[in-house]
């Protein structure tokens, strides 16, 4: 398998919003050595961007809405935590949702299902002392970009890794509630 192409350079660091702290308080705060920034916001938020272009699609997007809608919840019910490397140093970004009266193994069992129905090639696999389910974004495959996601449950978040580095696997998870 050709090596992930660079991802197209965003400057994102000013006016990152907070919108939940606590969330973000879970994440890591450095990862491979490199700080990472956080940012928070509701789910309905980060849909809404324009993050994703055609040359960085965003295939998650479009699980979101039947994933929650299935829960009886909508994308403005959800919130997303996000820890990345804005340097761009490390491939690695650290993504939790929350979402109010569903806990997090339902919210991460149902996800994996939504992305099985989309057609996201999906496999368990247990990284260190962590079960985890890899889930891979096709659009994103099919451009070389990084599309391997690894998700995680504890109590009522759902964890996704983003990440082409199995040592930065390990660290996410040990450094992960």
């Amino acid at each position: 398998m050709a090596a992930p192409t660079a991802e197209p350079t965003v400057d994102i660091s000013a006016g990152l919003p907070h919108s939940d702290a606590q969330l973000e308080a879970l994440l890591p705060g450095t990862i491979g050595g490199i700080d990472l920034e956080k940012l928070s916001m509701p789910l309905s938020t980060y849909m809404a961007s324009e993050t994703c272009t055609a040359a960085a699609p965003c295939g998650d997007k479009a699980l979101y809405t039947p994933w929650l809608v299935g829960r009886g919840k909508t994308p403005d019910d959800a919130t997303l935590a996000a820890a990345t490397d804005l340097t761009k140093t490390e491939n690695v970004i650290i993504q939790a949702f929350k979402v109010p009266g569903i806990d997090g193994t339902t919210l991460s069992s149902t996800f994996v299902a939504e992305a099985q129905k989309a057609g996201w090639p999906v496999s368990p696999k247990k990284v260190g002392d962590r079960y985890v389910q890899e889930v891979i974004d096709p659009a994103r495959q099919s451009l070389g970009l990084i599309s391997i996601g690894y998700v995680y449950a504890k109590d009522d978040v759902m964890y996704i890794i983003i990440t082409d580095d199995p040592a930065l696997l390990v660290e996410a998870l040990i450094k992960l509630p």
